[in-house]
């Protein structure tokens, strides 16, 4: 009693109480709503087909060509039975993969798996696959670099971020990917190549293919002769401080003929993770100084869209926000005038991460978020998103002229095995500003496995800097001074009376300013 209307001019009968026997959605699309007609010209027509056979003899048979209609079938009519068994034949293709496994077969289930986390906002697909591309030895060659040569204009960040962590130590591989992928299809520097760059230890590349270093930089020096001239800078100054890192490296292991300053497992009696060193990786959302006058005449909807397609500034869901905010302050635009679904689009086509309702909600925002609260930008404990608070407070004058190591115990919810439970987690430093040097003033990740204690340890292949976003709590409200760290380059001591609210109370006679914010005798 129920005609389906599939793809290719095709169509099929079907039985409604059957159908509505497997599906909550069939009930209300053939009882509730009493449709006798359904389009399903989106699927294959030969994995529609299949898809209704298992309705009614509740087995089937995946066919990898049709698995991803039949699996996105089950999951948007709620067909649990179904769903379960196609995320079981997903494991099985999984599981089989070996070292030899051909490139075509791993490019099948992580855009397989990339698919239902983007589009179906799953991501018990995605990590068996990392797991498993992880654990592959040759992975960065029958692979990561491919990969990144035949996709390179088209990969987003989350993707760029795969492939960096699938990389881990091996930059070479990377930037052979790069340098291929911009020489074959004829691209200028574009913004995948500041997000790399910006991410990777060029140190480690340096040191271990200086031949491959050098004929990269000559070659994108040479590009970024014809885009903007900030890129110049930004290439000139990578190479000249990985240059100036690896020479201080070089005089270090010479200088040292006693200590071992390679990489320690954990002791034998007592065993936990293996960490590696790395070199500091930069906090995405810290001291980027922007003024917003060169938006003045903007609206903020055009405002979203430079974010949404151009800026390589704005790298997460919580720097847009804050920097959205501080655009409707300081250009009297409200939120009652976003268009909501431009919003959705930044996360969709930028591919963050989703984000903590709290960090919305606790937030000290300038204008009313009430509204974006609504929209569909937030994770819970399934999409692995987390706020770790620190519970100790800090008296401002320690913080800014003092500095010091701050702990933030957290077990990563990728944290494969470790014995020392309740001892995982990172530690930030902060170092201190002078009254005649604030841009000393530095907040970075602790990577060194020797710069931990014993109560505390870090995976440093989960603990990235680049996927945190860091604010300033009040302890008196436990509200967010959101904007300052982010959008306000570094802190400073005011001398200037236009600096100084006359309701702003001094610290030890000092007007400290950060942003917007300025501190007061407060923790």
């Amino acid at each position: 009693n129920i005609v389906l209307k599939l793809g290719e001019d095709r169509q099929m009968t079907a039985n409604s109480m059957i159908l509505s026997y497997n599906s909550p959605v069939f009930v209300h699309l053939f009882l509730v709503l009493e449709q006798s007609v359904l389009e399903m010209d989106d699927f294959q027509a030969d994995a529609a087909n299949c898809f209704i056979e298992s309705l009614y003899c509740g087995e089937i048979e995946i066919q990898k060509s049709q698995f991803r209609d039949i699996n996105k079938m089950a999951l948007v009519f709620k067909v649990d039975w179904l769903a379960a068994r196609c995320l079981a034949y997903f494991k099985c293709l999984v599981d089989a993969v070996k070292p030899d496994t051909d490139y075509n077969s791993l490019v099948y289930i992580f855009e397989e798996a990339r698919f239902m986390m983007k589009k179906m906002k799953k991501d018990s697909f995605l990590k068996p696959v990392i797991e498993k591309i992880s654990s592959l030895e040759n992975r960065a060659q029958i692979f990561v670099e491919p990969y990144m040569t035949k996709n390179y204009r088209s990969l987003d960040i989350s993707c760029l971020d795969l492939m960096i962590g699938f990389a881990r130590d091996n930059v070479p591989c990377l930037i052979r990917a790069m340098k291929n992928a911009i020489e074959k299809e004829g691209l200028v520097f574009d913004e995948n190549s500041r997000y790399i760059l910006q991410n990777i230890n060029l140190v480690n590349c340096l040191e271990e293919d200086e031949a491959l270093y050098e004929s990269f930089f000559d070659f994108m020096l040479e590009k970024v002769e014809y885009t903007q001239n900030d890129d110049t800078k930004m290439v000139a100054k990578l190479n000249r401080e990985s240059t100036k890192q690896h020479f201080a490296n070089y005089k270090l292991k010479q200088s040292s003929s006693v200590a071992d300053i390679s990489p320690q497992p954990c002791s034998s009696s007592n065993p936990g993770p293996t960490t590696t060193v790395v070199e500091k990786e930069k906090i995405s959302n810290l001291f980027t100084k922007t003024n917003m006058d060169n938006f003045e005449g903007w609206t903020v909807n055009q405002f979203i869209d430079y974010c949404l397609a151009q800026s390589s500034v704005v790298r997460s869901m919580y720097m847009f926000i804050e920097g959205l905010d501080k655009f409707c302050d300081e250009n009297y635009e409200t939120f009652h005038k976003v268009d909501f679904g431009r919003v959705e689009r930044v996360m969709a086509d930028r591919g963050w991460s989703r984000i903590c309702l709290d960090f919305v909600e606790n937030a000290d925002f300038f204008s009313s978020l009430d509204e974006l609260k609504n929209i569909d930008i937030y994770g819970d404990s399934t999409t692995s998103v987390k706020r770790v608070g620190k519970p100790s407070k800090v008296d401002v004058k320690t913080f800014f002229f003092t500095g010091g190591t701050f702990k933030f115990h957290l077990r990563h919810p990728s944290t494969q095995s470790c014995s020392l439970n309740g001892k995982c987690g990172f530690m930030l430093r902060v170092t201190p500003m002078t009254e005649a040097n604030p841009d000393l003033f530095n907040i970075e990740l602790c990577t060194e496995p020797g710069e931990y204690t014993d109560d505390l340890h870090i995976h440093t292949d989960l603990a990235c800097a680049r996927k945190m976003h860091v604010v300033l709590c009040d302890p008196v409200d436990n509200m967010y001074w959101t904007g300052c760290i982010t959008w306000g380059g570094k802190p400073y001591v005011a001398t200037d009376p236009d600096d100084m609210d006359p309701m702003d109370f001094p610290i030890f006679g000092k007007h400290i300013r950060w942003g917007d914010v300025a501190f007061d005798n407060q923790e």
